[in-house]
């Protein structure tokens, strides 16, 4: 695993770079129900100016009789799907397998539970470049994509307490795994009672103090996710990571 240096200001900045290609991290959203669930849909506003960016529209798929197949596709401003990520859930379902394809630029990343335990991860930084991959033993508890959404929501009731949750999380993009937090933030007051809103950053004191951490808002009652603020895996057409602020209350109303 990536370690952080101390004292070389350059590691620093390589791994402050690392680590805001980590973050960029999509919910998936659970739906109840059988085949062809009715899909979710949340939309990704500019976080500083409230533009609309792009919609993600989610359907869940039974698959091969023992696991089910999450699908996500990114629509563009014109409704015209620019990406797509697939998910496996199979017993542990925050631990997925999954790909996700940007149509755009070729880009392509992905993470593949094996047989002996180990996770194969891969990208592809564009049509024009090779797949890379790497076979990782990560430390438990660890968590795949999506299936961060998962490990909130069964552990909802000790964040709600105000505890901290330290995990790995894998990241294909760097061939590698991070380890995060997730917390109850300073916020509370400020919304709902029946609502909370959970802090996620990198557990190092010093990572968190050179990226910005990602707001993510829960209902209580239904554990579904409601917003999220911080950091797109969606790049713009420079290549640069969107700031956005996803909203999915219109699916809960």
């Amino acid at each position: 695993m990536v370690r952080e240096s101390l004292f070389i200001s350059k590691e620093r900045l390589n791994m402050k770079n690392s680590i805001v290609l980590v973050i960029a991290i999509f919910f998936c959203v659970w739906m109840n129900g059988g085949a062809q669930s009715k899909p979710v849909v949340g939309k990704a506003y500019d976080l500083k100016s409230a533009s609309y960016l792009y919609s993600e529209i989610t359907s869940i798929f039974p698959h091969d009789g023992k696991s089910s197949k999450m699908v996500t596709r990114y629509t563009d401003t014109d409704g015209r799907t620019f990406a797509e990520r697939v998910i496996h859930l199979g017993n542990n379902r925050t631990c997925p397998d999954f790909t996700l394809n940007d149509f755009r630029s070729g880009y392509i990343e992905g993470a593949k539970n094996e047989a002996d335990g180990k996770v194969r991860v891969y990208s592809r930084k564009s049509f024009n470049d090779p797949v890379e991959e790497k076979y990782l033993v990560i430390p438990k508890p660890y968590v795949i994509d999506g299936g961060l959404n998962f490990y909130i929501r069964d552990n909802l009731s000790a964040l709600l307490r105000g505890e901290i949750l330290c995990f790995n999380f894998v990241a294909p993009a760097k061939l590698d795994y991070y380890r995060f937090r997730v917390t109850r933030a300073d916020t509370q007051k400020k919304i709902a009672s029946n609502e909370i809103i959970l802090k996620l950053q990198p557990d190092s004191f010093i990572l968190r103090a050179l990226v910005s951490p990602i707001f993510i808002t829960y209902s209580l009652e239904t554990k579904e996710l409601l917003m999220y603020k911080g950091l797109s895996n969606i790049n713009d057409n420079a290549g640069k990571s969107l700031i956005v602020s996803i909203d999915f209350t219109e699916n809960y109303k």
